[in-house]
């Protein structure tokens, strides 16, 4: 199934089949007001969709010559997905679904983010993995691992906390993982991308990480310090607090401690 950028006339009959759809909507909305959202589409983000368009981010599947399936965010921001009715339960959506996790895992983006808004929708995007962060029902996220080549099998493990600045000062972190990984000489190599992404609310101001081997905290900081950014932590280009490999050397522990780890 190939997307194409969206011409005029597809945006032309987007317009037209969103009009409709909400017009169905809301003559249910007022028939029967308990009737919930099913049925609901994105004729409210028409100003959303339009822009989209002009940025040249807008895809669609045609089928026919006619688009009957939208698509812009690629999920990485709040975007839009929906499918024309008439052709819903083909897999279109499934598709489209597929096609995103591959260009996120090939771009290493570490979480997801959708808004339902019906249902149907909530279904759909469950299926898949996502799930609602604890305030917002209707925000739905996925958090997604990419593993990094090691020269040879894992023979330790490095934890590492992530924390809000409550959290910090006598609380507990947001995020904690344990990534296995190996040691060779000063460098402490992950066997996947540590990144603080997690389908809950954060907590408010600074953000401080810890990092723990062998039970040992070798690193404890504020995340946007220098330090942290010597040690290996840094932001990608999605705003996630990522990394890759930790530097012993960046830190006063001794080295020579870890180094008969790596034989």
């Amino acid at each position: 199934m190939d997307f194409a950028i969206a011409e005029q006339n597809d945006l032309d009959f987007i317009a037209k089949w969103l009009q409709s759809e909400d017009e169905a909507y809301q003559a249910r909305r007022a028939a029967d007001p308990y009737s919930g959202n099913l049925g609901k589409g994105f004729w409210c983000n028409w100003k959303q969709i339009r822009g989209a368009f002009e940025r040249r981010e807008l895809e669609v599947v045609r089928v026919g010559g006619a688009a009957v399936a939208v698509h812009f965010g690629r999920f990485i921001s709040p975007g839009i997905t929906e499918v024309h009715p008439d052709f819903r339960g083909q897999g279109i959506g499934t598709a489209i679904m597929r096609y995103v996790l591959q260009q996120a895992r090939a771009n290493q983006v570490c979480m997801l983010h959708v808004q339902c808004i019906s249902d149907v929708s909530l279904a759909f995007w469950s299926k898949f993995g996502f799930a609602p962060a604890e305030k917002y029902e209707e925000e739905f996220y996925l958090v997604l691992r990419h593993p990094l080549p090691l020269p040879r099998h894992p023979d330790t493990t490095v934890t590492v906390n992530f924390f809000g600045e409550s959290g910090w000062y006598g609380g507990s972190p947001y995020k904690r993982v344990e990534i296995p990984c190996l040691v060779e000489g000063a460098q402490i190599l992950l066997s996947e991308i540590c990144h603080d992404e997690v389908i809950s609310s954060k907590g408010s101001g600074d953000h401080y990480v810890q990092v723990l081997l062998d039970r040992q905290v070798i690193f404890g900081n504020l995340f946007d310090s220098d330090e942290a950014n010597a040690f290996g932590f840094g932001t990608d280009k999605y705003g996630t607090r990522i990394a890759k490999r930790f530097d012993l050397a960046s830190t006063n522990v001794p080295i020579s401690k870890w180094r008969t780890l790596s034989g």
